[in-house]
């Protein structure tokens, strides 16, 4: 449309476009209305502030210099640029990219997506549903879970170059392989290990000194046992001669009665069999005497028999010695049964742990652990002598050091047994406001610039982080003045 300054349409006609009122528009905003005095939601003031009601539809680009307040729903479909800052109080939704250069201020963030950060994100807390990734090292004090009742599970292998101090109880269902040698006083089921393994071999000393004692008495009852074989063998010979002897006998009263019958039958021949049955008489009389006398020794050799039995029985088991020894021997070997039970009983327990079991030398685990409960290390406290400190890495992980309270005072401490792949701390308490300084043997690497000084604060506390990757030097870093 083409200008209209010289056409005339009306006396109430005001113009296609004004501020309501026919106002000029000021500081205020003043909603800009059409020629029939309809307001349009669109507020303007003079100083260049605007204010919509409506949706805002823009083809081309939007620039806005001051601020910008957008109550409603804003639909953009090109890139949006902000050289200011940007404040959104409700609920914002992007589909495409977002690249900001400055700092993001929010209460609540949500992103569905991947967050790739170049910089640095700092933050005092961060929670994570699913955690996957590598941890180069971890310096200081590191503390897994907040309560003894927490349960820490890691699936893959544990490897410690560095010595473990287990305070609670450990239970292995598995095998437990130690190269080295297993330090304990005392073993449940055995007590002290020293005194059992000698009291065992002592009792083995003693069972084969009084083997000798046995191997005589052994020799003796076997000869008796021979002694017994040979009369049993002499009497079996007089029994068989007794057996002939008595058939002999019936085969003699065999022939009386057959004498007796032929008697009966001829009296001619009774003179003749009277003389033989006379004969026959004399001689079954010497054949009973005969047997007489055999069945008196037979009876004297079973007395004899039964006497040597007797005291075969006597010797054998009432001997004093012998019982004494036997109920001796027989002691030891049940003890030695008790305590070998006892030993596997052991051993079965230190294969399958459940309870508390404490070392005292250094443990290499080469299989996966699990840890209930906590793993606490022994705090060394550092001494000074000639202005210098030893701090021997065999003895943990955790010292303390505390500088003299002499003024203008230099300590040097010296670092020695490092083990690769250990990480340590060490705390420094200063003592005096005046420079107390701690210089580090040359195994002891700064970064660059950054050589740690005491802070210069009488009662100050700063905290050392050490870390070894091999057994020349150890790398360190420090936080200054804790509170």
């Amino acid at each position: 449309m083409g200008s209209l300054s010289n056409l005339y349409i009306s006396s109430s006609f005001q113009s296609l476009l004004h501020f309501g009122s026919n106002n000029t528009a000021s500081v205020t905003l003043t909603q800009i209305e059409d020629g029939f005095g309809n307001g349009l939601g669109l507020y303007l003031n003079s100083i260049g502030s605007a204010s919509l009601d409506g949706d805002l539809s823009v083809g081309g680009d939007f620039i806005v210099s001051g601020a910008f307040d957008i109550e409603g729903k804003v639909t953009v479909n090109d890139n949006v640029r902000v050289n200011g800052n940007l404040e959104v109080s409700g609920a914002t939704n992007l589909t495409g990219s977002l690249a900001i250069s400055n700092a993001i201020t929010a209460s609540n963030m949500f992103i569905t997506n991947d967050l790739i950060v170049s910089g640095t994100i700092s933050a005092f807390k961060i929670v994570t549903t699913i955690e996957s990734s590598s941890v180069i090292f971890s310096s200081g004090s590191n503390i897994l879970g907040d309560s003894t009742a927490d349960t820490q599970t890691l699936n893959g292998s544990i490897i410690m170059s560095g010595s473990s101090s287990l305070t609670g109880s450990m239970g292995i269902t598995g095998d437990l392989n130690v190269l080295g040698n297993i330090s304990s006083s005392t073993i449940s089921g055995i007590g002290n290990v020293t005194t059992y393994s000698q009291s065992v071999d002592a009792r083995l000393d003693i069972v084969e000194a009084t083997a000798s004692l046995y191997i005589p008495f052994s020799q003796s009852v076997d000869s008796r046992l021979d002694y017994i074989e040979l009369f049993t063998s002499s009497a079996n010979i007089s029994l068989n001669n007794l057996n002939i002897t008595t058939q002999s006998l019936n085969t003699s009263v065999a022939n009386i009665n057959s004498t007796t019958a032929s008697l009966n039958t001829s009296v001619a021949n009774i003179n003749l069999t009277t003389a033989s049955l006379n004969t026959s008489v004399a001689n079954i009389n010497s054949t009973t005497a005969s047997l007489n006398t055999f069945t008196a020794s037979a009876a004297i050799s079973i007395t004899n028999l039964n006497l040597f039995t007797a005291s075969l029985n006597v010797n054998f088991v009432t001997s004093a010695s012998f019982n004494a020894y036997t109920a001796s021997a027989n002691g030891r070997l049940n003890n030695l049964e008790l305590t070998t039970a006892s030993l596997n009983t052991s051993i079965t327990s230190i294969n399958s742990k459940t309870g508390s079991y404490a070392t005292t030398g250094s443990n290499v685990f080469s299989g996966s652990q699990i840890i209930t409960g906590s793993v606490d290390g022994n705090v060394n406290v550092l001494s000074i002598a000639s202005n210098t400190a030893s701090m021997d890495l065999n003895n943990g992980n955790f010292y303390e050091l505390t500088l003299p309270s002499t003024s203008n005072s230099t300590t040097r401490l010296n670092i020695s047994n490092i083990h690769k792949g250990t990480t340590l701390s060490m705390r420094v308490i200063q003592t005096t406001s005046s420079s107390s300084l701690l210089t580090f043997s040359s195994n002891t690497k700064f970064p660059s610039g950054s050589i740690y000084i005491p802070t210069q604060i009488s009662g100050a506390v700063d905290v050392v982080t050490f870390i070894a990757f091999e057994t020349s030097s150890i790398y360190a870093t420090a936080v200054k003045n804790i509170l």
